[in-house]
C-alpha cells in the first residue's frame, strides 16, 4: 500500500487505469494523501476525469479583471527540439470579451516569427516538448494533454486538484526527462507527479506531496536526478526514474524561486527577492554564484552550451555559466511599433542552436540571436 503523501499508481491501460484511479482514491483518502494519477487515450474533458472532491466553477470569478490588449501567459513557452517551432499560451481574457476567436495553445514559425496555428483549447498552465519532438505536453489548471506535432491529443493525464472559488490551483511546471522516458508535472496543489511518457505510451507513476508548495523542477542531463524546489522547503533531489528522495538533498539550506539544471549537470537556483544565485552539484555540494540584477530570478532555463538564462519581473535578463564569477546582463530592445515598453519578463527558453527566447506578457515572444532582438506576431 502507498505511504501517505507518496502514492504510486501501477502501470496499466485505459480500462485498468480507470479502475486503478478509483482504488487509488480510496486508499489515499484514507490517509489524507493526494489522489492517484490517471492516463486516458485522446482528449478527455476535465469534467469527465475522476472527481477530485473539489468544485470547479465554470469560467472566471465575477471579480476577475479582463484585459482587452493582446497578451501571452508569462509562465509558458517552449521551443521544439529541432528549433523550428515556438509555442506559448494565449490567456482567455480577449476570448471572454469577444475580441479573440481563441484561447490557449498558439504555434509560431521561428524563422518568420509568424503564427502558424491557434488552438481554442483553453490551456493556461505550462508547456514542455518531448526530446524526440513527437509530443508536446500542455496543461490547464488540473489536466495535461500530450499532443502530437499536428495538434492531435494522444493522452489526457489527470490527478491534479481542481480550483475552487476561494483557492486557485494550477499546473505551473512541466518537464520531460532528457532520455524521454518520464514526464514530471508540478502543481500548486502541493504535488509533483511522475509519468511514463515515451511516445505511444502513458502510465502514471509516483505522486510526491509536501506541506510546502513546490514551485519549480528540473531534470539532470542524464535523467537520473530530478530537482524540486519547495517554497520554504528548499531544494530536494529525487531519483529521476523512481521518485525516491536522495540522501544528498540540501533541503532548506538552499532557498529560491527558480530552478534549472545546466548541461554540465549543475542545478542552478535563483531567488529574485534576495538577488542570490546558488548552485548544487549532483552530489549535493552547494556553492554561491554572483549577485543577480534587480528583479531577476523568477524564471530560469538551461541551454545546450552550459549557460543558464534568468528572468523576472524586471526588464533585464541574466546569462550565466556555473563556475564563472560574472554573469552577462541583457536588456531586450523592441522597435517603436511595440505596444508598450518592456517592464517585465516571463519564462525564457534556449533553442538547440543557442538562440534565446523569452516571453513578455504584452510584447509577446522576444528573440535574441546573439546580435539583435526581434519580436514575434501577437495573437
Amino acid at each position: 500500500m502507498p505511504e501517505c503523501g507518496d502514492a504510486e499508481a501501477h502501470p496499466g491501460r485505459r480500462g485498468m487505469l480507470a479502475a486503478g484511479a478509483l482504488l487509488g482514491i480510496g486508499l489515499l483518502a484514507g490517509c489524507g494523501g493526494p489522489m492517484a494519477s490517471t492516463c486516458y487515450e485522446g482528449d478527455v474533458p476535465a469534467d469527465e476525469l475522476p472527481d477530485t472532491g473539489f468544485e470547479l466553477p465554470f469560467g472566471l470569478p465575477v471579480e476577475t479583471f479582463q484585459r482587452r490588449e493582446p497578451q501571452l501567459i508569462p509562465g509558458a513557452i517552449a521551443v521544439s527540439p529541432d528549433g523550428k517551432t515556438a509555442v506559448a499560451l494565449e490567456p482567455p481574457d480577449r476570448k471572454f470579451l469577444d475580441l479573440s476567436r481563441t484561447a490557449g495553445t498558439t504555434y509560431w514559425d521561428v524563422a518568420s516569427g509568424q503564427i502558424i496555428e491557434r488552438r481554442d483549447d483553453w490551456m493556461s498552465g505550462a508547456l514542455a516538448w518531448h526530446p524526440s519532438g513527437e509530443l508536446l505536453a500542455v496543461s490547464s489548471q488540473e489536466r495535461i494533454l500530450l499532443m502530437s506535432p499536428d495538434g492531435q491529443a494522444q493522452w489526457t493525464l489527470g490527478g491534479h486538484q481542481e480550483s475552487t472559488r476561494r483557492v486557485v490551483r494550477e499546473i505551473r511546471d512541466l518537464a520531460f526527462s532528457p532520455d524521454g522516458e518520464r514526464l514530471a508535472s508540478l502543481s500548486t496543489d502541493r504535488t509533483v507527479r511522475l509519468w511514463s511518457a515515451a511516445p505511444g505510451t502513458c502510465d502514471p507513476g509516483r505522486v510526491l506531496s509536501w506541506r510546502h508548495r513546490p514551485i519549480a523542477l528540473a531534470f539532470s542531463p542524464d535523467s537520473a536526478v530530478l530537482g524540486i524546489l519547495l517554497e520554504e522547503g528548499g531544494l530536494l533531489l529525487h531519483d529521476g526514474r523512481t521518485g525516491e528522495k536522495l540522501s544528498q538533498s540540501p533541503g532548506q539550506e538552499v532557498q529560491g524561486m527558480a530552478l534549472a539544471c545546466s548541461a554540465d549537470g549543475v542545478f542552478v537556483i535563483s531567488d529574485q527577492e534576495t538577488g542570490t544565485l546558488r548552485t548544487v552539484a549532483l552530489d549535493g555540494t552547494v556553492a554561491d554564484g554572483p549577485a543577480l540584477p534587480t528583479n531577476c530570478g523568477q524564471y530560469a532555463a538551461a541551454g545546450p552550451d552550459g549557460q543558464v538564462v534568468l528572468t523576472g519581473t524586471g526588464s533585464d535578463l541574466a546569462l550565466w555559466t556555473p563556475g564563472q564569477t560574472e554573469l552577462q546582463v541583457l536588456t531586450p530592445e523592441v522597435d517603436d511599433s511595440a505596444p508598450s515598453p518592456i517592464t517585465e519578463l516571463g519564462r525564457p527558453a534556449i533553442a538547440p542552436d543557442g538562440t534565446l527566447y523569452v516571453i513578455s506578457r504584452w510584447q509577446g515572444i522576444l528573440r535574441f540571436d546573439g546580435t539583435s532582438w526581434g519580436t514575434f506576431e501577437m495573437p
